[in-house]
């Protein structure tokens, strides 16, 4: 297994327009690795939601998942399953992309960004949550 690793200092200093835009551009990476091994894998793999796996919170270190990890863990973060939806989408003939929701949250150590990755369908107006859908608690952070 292949287990790379990105360790991104830089991201403290940059604007949080630019956090947002760095985030997507590792998701969509994502998504076109899950793409690649969805043709490959033979039979294919199956739909995200008839997959039996499930929402799970991340630590400190945030883990990035293709769809064939998360299978074999039964798990993955919101990043990790909307890289593999949009995926299933695409291969499938359906428009579709992640879409990233930030928010800086004040905690007694300073401020902490929150991101949470969603996806959205066909015209970009209809909005889709895997996590939400897989079993996110509304009390756990993304």
């Amino acid at each position: 297994m292949y287990v790379p690793r990105f360790e991104l200092t830089g991201f403290d200093v940059l604007p949080e327009a630019d956090k947002c835009r760095s985030v997507l551009l590792m998701v969509r990476a994502l998504v076109e690795i899950n793409r690649l091994e969805w043709r490959a894998a033979s039979p294919p793999p199956p739909p995200l939601y008839e997959a039996g796996v499930r929402y799970a919170c991340q630590g400190e270190q945030d883990d990035w998942k293709d769809l064939i990890r998360v299978l074999d863990t039964g798990e993955g973060s919101c990043n990790s399953l909307v890289a593999w939806r949009v995926a299933e989408l695409l291969e499938n003939g359906v428009e579709a992309g992640p879409w990233i929701q930030g928010e800086v949250i004040q905690t007694p150590e300073g401020p902490f960004d929150q991101w949470h990755v969603i996806c959205w369908v066909g015209d970009r107006s209809t909005f889709e949550d895997p996590s939400l859908l897989l079993g996110m608690p509304s009390a756990c952070p993304t």
